[in-house]
């Protein structure tokens, strides 16, 4: 089941449809407000409300404004389409503006929900979900445009092309951080983004480790504080991350009375190599006071299990090789009746650093404090030091078509002619640009955006009315933290060094003191050899021969190397999304299948008292 929202524009008359969950519903992650001739539809949740109610007219808004959607419709009555970037959190809206014939629509800085748009014949139509869209268009058709821009990805688990390409054609993404605005009677669809990372970061004005430990810790503190509502679960996997925000979460909820305790949801693993070497941490984890443990067996969880039975989706889900796993998580959390599931995804793209400042001494010729630097890194992590300056101090100023190609960028099971037509070297060549001078900040931010798109939270939590939250990824942390890498450098001796300086009075000293992690490749290794019939199958039955895309034969024998252990560096991300890209477009006899909405709420159809028809499907 699919859950979210689409808004139609016919003959400059709007008609709101919901699938799924009622907005109504108490376990909706949809609301629906409206003031006069004023909508507003939001999937997901605000944050820092309190503010932005303070700000707003006594008039306009309460501090009890009953949703988000009324949270949202009062910024746009008071501020009008500038209202709508003043909105934190993690969201997709749409407003209707029944007076002027506008709708727009936006998405949050990190597009934590979906946002489509589409014109038809008879006007203009937004939404969550990409099959109510299609439904409207005279026919549907492959995107090989946005085929190749998934194929060119580097390989993130929850990442979304880059593109305003979406996987069919005459549809349309609302990027991550970006606006929209449509009038109904031109057709006329314009996208600002109004959110830049360069601009937004805070700088911390030092960068003594003491100091800035401070304002992480108030800043993650305040970021995990603002996603509390209804019951609250926390995935708590031993590593600093994932304790930090739970501890955290314990420690908000101990401070409100009434509020239930914190639901600890651990995987555990008692055979795999690596990571059965986790458990002493999980359980010094979960002995806390003040948690609620869940232990979830995770032997058995191997990757790829997911491609056989996998959540609806819109379009192809680079992370579903590992879908399952983190699938079972959502499950224990919805099994204790969680509304909240917080996660410690996201501290790699904001606290954790890797040398990229070499580049930035490089640049201002300072060749000493480079080898220095990279030697100190080199003897920190067993490798030599000109491994270290050439990979992030010499590389990233080279211009990018100078640089040697990852093995791997474009994979070799991909047709040649496709390659050359759809430019895929080049495109692959785009993801290595810097985007900004300091190559530093670059990195950080290209972390971030490739935070972009949570399949998981899409496909397997919302259907639940389960919002899957990353505090890490909060806006304002986000910011302070890429503020603090442009003047902090970490010491590679020790693992995450600002984030356990700020959990000093947090995390267990077991958890805050660890120098590794473990690995999940015994669950990539075993996963592929379980389930390699069913790949293969996939692969010789996927409907895509017409497009030429893709070389059947080698790709199966690719598919055989790396199950045996076989990976080139690079290889396994991009087989990961091709047998993304076949398991979705096996699924296309779903995809043709039309959504029922749950409620069609048609503000134009009246009853003759002159109330608007709300009809429940």
């Amino acid at each position: 089941m699919q859950v979210g929202f689409a808004v139609v524009i016919l003959n400059e008359q709007a008609e709101f449809q919901f699938f799924g969950r009622r907005p109504e519903d108490p376990r909706s992650l949809v609301s629906h407000a409206r003031q006069g001739r004023l909508h507003a539809v939001l999937m997901g949740r605000l944050t820092y409300r309190s503010e932005l109610v303070k700000q707003l007219p006594p008039e306009t808004a309460s501090a009890d404004m009953p949703d988000d959607a009324a949270l949202a419709l009062a910024a746009y009555r008071c501020w009008g389409p500038a209202g709508l970037t003043r909105l934190e959190g993690c969201f997709a809206l749409v407003v209707w503006d029944g007076d002027k014939k506008h709708l727009l629509g936006s998405r949050d800085p990190r597009g934590g929900y979906p946002l489509f748009w589409t014109k038809h014949p008879e006007g203009l139509a937004f939404g969550t979900c990409l099959r109510p869209l299609l439904q409207l268009l005279p026919r549907r058709s492959l995107n090989l445009d946005y085929l190749a821009e998934f194929l060119a990805l580097p390989g993130a688990a929850l990442s979304e092309p880059a593109t305003p390409q979406c996987a069919y054609e005459g549809v349309y993404r609302v990027s991550p951080g970006a606006a929209v605005q449509a009038r109904a009677a031109e057709g006329q669809v314009r996208e600002q983004r109004y959110w830049d990372w360069q601009q937004r970061m805070i700088d911390p004005g030092t960068g003594r480790l003491e100091e800035v430990g401070e304002l992480v810790a108030d800043g993650l503190r305040r970021a995990v504080a603002e996603q509390l509502r209804g019951r609250v679960a926390s995935h708590l996997s031993g590593g600093m991350d994932s304790t930090a925000v739970a501890l955290l979460a314990r420690d908000a909820l101990g401070q409100a009375p009434g509020r239930p305790p914190l639901h600890a949801v651990s995987l555990v693993f008692e055979r795999l190599d690596g990571l059965s070497r986790e458990t002493p941490y999980v359980e010094s984890a979960l002995g806390q006071a003040g948690l609620v443990p869940h232990r979830v067996r995770g032997d058995d969880l191997l990757d790829y299990d997911g491609f056989v039975n996998p959540p609806q989706h819109d379009e192809p889900w680079a992370g579903l090789f590992r879908a399952n796993l983190l699938g079972k998580m959502v499950q224990a959390a919805v099994g204790v009746g969680a509304d909240t599931l917080l996660t410690g995804y996201g501290a790699e793209a904001v606290i954790d650093q890797a040398p990229h400042h070499l580049a930035d001494l490089l640049r201002r010729s300072r060749l000493l404090s480079a080898w220095r630097d990279a030697k100190a890194w080199g003897l920190a992590k067993n490798r030599s030091a000109w491994s270290f300056l050439w990979k992030f101090g010499v590389a990233p100023l080279l211009p990018a078509a100078w640089r040697p190609h990852k093995p791997g960028a474009v994979a070799p099971w991909i047709r040649p002619e496709f390659t050359r037509s759809q430019a895929l070297r080049q495109r692959a060549l785009r993801h290595l640009k810097p985007a900004h001078r300091s190559s530093t900040v670059a990195a950080a931010i290209a972390m971030l955006q490739s935070t972009h798109g949570d399949c998981l939270s899409w496909y397997a939590a919302a259907p639940h009315g389960l919002a899957h939250v990353h505090p890490f990824l909060d806006t304002r942390f986000a910011s302070l933290c890429l503020g603090i890498q442009s003047r902090f450098r970490q010491d590679p001796r020790s693992q995450k060094p600002l984030l356990a300086c700020a959990m000093r009075d947090v995390l267990p000293e077991a958890i805050r003191n660890r120098r590794s992690k473990g690995h999940y490749n015994a669950l990539v290794h075993r996963g592929l050899a379980r389930n390699l019939p069913f790949l293969e199958t996939l692969i010789r039955e996927a409907p895509v021969d017409d497009l030429g895309v893709f070389d059947k034969e080698v790709l199966i024998q690719h598919l055989h190397q790396t199950s045996l252990g076989y990976m080139p560096t690079g290889m396994l991300d991009k087989l990961n999304l091709t047998l993304a890209w076949l398991r979705w477009c096996s699924l296309q006899a779903e995809q043709q299948r039309p959504m029922t909405p749950v409620t069609v709420f048609c503000p134009a159809a009246r009853t003759p008292e002159g109330r608007a028809v709300a009809a429940s499907v």
